[in-house]
């Protein structure tokens, strides 16, 4: 079988979203895929329409009930199990893949002897509605062969994977799936499968419509658990850049990401969000010994040097000093 493609689905059968993603599954131009969905323990009638669609169309729909809840990760990471596709995808279940997505993809991938293919995608709104202008990639300038610099930009600036298809082997050899457990499945651990892949093939078109909720809260909302799980994401980051033979190579980029993500994006940001002031002080003196073990050289970081301004430097060092004193000069400012 040349594809499969994966989607995890909870609780996701309402305004017709669910619908319209099947919908544009299973009725891609190509015949030789299957389309695994699983159903994460929903509590609405989810599971119920994949079944429909499973009886609709047997042979090339799989349904699979979890029983227990995991989150999108572990969702996704029964679908793997289960592909019998050489190449994989992942679709989240609101949104909407175009009718020859996978016919495309597939033929660059091949003309082109690729191990990673993409195109383009497009945001719509909540009632299906493209907006704006389709994206570009974010690393990679199209159809070449992946070299350093690519793999670095992975690191920094990342690449969508639901646009894309890559072969089902090199996650095989890197040893590892999506990240379970935490609200954030895919950012320890599909930089390290395309930086792994030897060329990438793209197809200049949109394939993918991802759908964006207007008027969505701005707020951080990080709370203690979403803490601890964004530092076992930091984590899982490094153990799979290993796994995947990369952390030598990409040694200070690595460094640099996880300096920005702990510091930057959450010292910065549990101010504002929903702790209160001595959850906090809890979590800074968490993260001070966290930095400090798998940042350490991040004084002499080259690439943190480019990425942060005179003040967040110092800022920066003052709380790699002494959270206490940053604490004091700032003020915490949780409930």
């Amino acid at each position: 079988m040349k594809l499969s493609v994966i989607v995890s689905v909870y609780n996701d059968n309402h305004d017709g979203y669910l619908r319209a993603c099947m919908d544009s599954l299973c009725n891609q131009t190509i015949s030789d895929y299957e389309v695994i969905a699983v159903d994460d323990l929903s509590t609405d009638d989810s599971l119920q329409v994949l079944r429909e669609y499973e009886e609709k169309y047997p042979g090339k729909v799989r349904v699979i009930a979890r029983e227990t809840n995991g989150g999108p990760g572990a969702g996704k990471n029964t679908g793997f199990r289960e592909a019998k596709g050489e190449w994989v995808t992942y679709v989240d279940h609101d949104d909407i893949i175009s009718l020859d997505a996978y016919e495309n993809l597939l033929r660059v991938a091949e003309e082109e002897n690729a191990d990673l293919a993409g195109g383009r995608w497009q945001k719509m709104d909540d009632k299906g509605n493209p907006f704006e202008e389709p994206c570009d990639l974010m690393t990679f300038p199209g159809t070449c062969e992946i070299d350093h610099d690519m793999r670095v930009g992975l690191i920094f600036k990342g690449e969508r994977m639901w646009n894309k298809i890559i072969k089902k082997s090199v996650i095989e050899k890197c040893g590892f799936m999506l990240s379970e457990g935490t609200y954030i499945d895919d950012a320890p651990t599909t930089p390290f499968w395309m930086a792994s892949c030897k060329k990438y093939a793209h197809y200049d078109g949109v394939v993918y419509y991802s759908r964006e909720f207007m008027g969505s809260s701005s707020r951080s909302g990080l709370t203690v658990e979403r803490c601890n799980q964004h530092l076992l994401t930091q984590h899982r980051m490094i153990e799979n850049s290993k796994k995947a033979g990369l952390f030598d190579e990409l040694r200070e980029a690595l460094e640099c990401r996880y300096f920005v993500r702990g510091y930057l994006r959450t010292a910065r940001k549990v101010r504002k969000g929903d702790m209160t002031k001595s959850e906090v002080r809890e979590y800074y003196k968490i993260l001070h010994k966290d930095l400090k073990e798998n940042a350490h050289g991040w004084k002499t970081n080259p690439y943190l040097k480019e990425r942060m301004t005179k003040r967040e430097m110092q800022l920066a060092a003052m709380f790699m000093f002494s959270p206490k004193i940053y604490d004091l000069v700032l003020g915490i400012t949780g409930r």
